[in-house]
């Protein structure tokens, strides 16, 4: 089973005033395998949900998806996605989201451990990592999706769109 981060950004409005700020990417997942298709657990508006990779990906413009430059053993990935499961239902956090933005505003960020009972994308894929022993993103406050996507832990193995 390989278990990966995939970064992603769609192309509209708000997304585009984003990328102005220099972030490149906008939305960040967990894709894995179940039944020889791929799955994703993610983080948006309307909660933390696990559904099929077509669905996911439909309309989203650039992605990007890495695995861990060390593979991570059977017992840790089903711990990850026991993890990533026991977060499904649980709501989005928009305070989370309006905080990294003043950060960047602000033009800075201090490290503190993330204990929330909501999450916004980035943060619940650092988080699902953190849970197996997996620092993606260290001293960071609130991992953002550029955050995963240049972790020094991650390997690219698919790009596309």
């Amino acid at each position: 089973m390989n278990i990966q981060v995939v970064v992603t950004y769609r192309d509209h409005f708000f997304n585009r005033l984003v990328r102005w700020w220099g972030i490149k990417w906008t939305h960040a997942a967990i894709r894995y395998k179940k039944g020889g298709k791929w799955r994703v657990f993610e983080t948006a508006a309307f909660g933390t949900v696990e559904r099929d990779w077509d669905s996911f990906i439909e309309g989203v413009d650039e992605y990007v998806a890495f695995e861990l430059d060390k593979s991570l053993s059977k017992v840790k990935q089903e711990k990850l996605l026991s993890f990533a499961w026991g977060n499904v239902g649980k709501m989005y956090n928009i305070f989370i989201l309006i905080k990294i933005a003043i950060q960047y505003l602000l033009g800075g960020r201090k490290p503190q451990a993330l204990n929330v009972t909501a999450h916004v994308c980035s943060s619940f894929t650092d988080a699902c990592f953190a849970h197996v022993g997996v620092d993606l993103v260290k001293d960071v406050e609130w991992a953002t999706p550029d955050d995963l996507a240049d972790s020094e832990l991650l390997e690219v193995v698919e790009g596309g769109q």
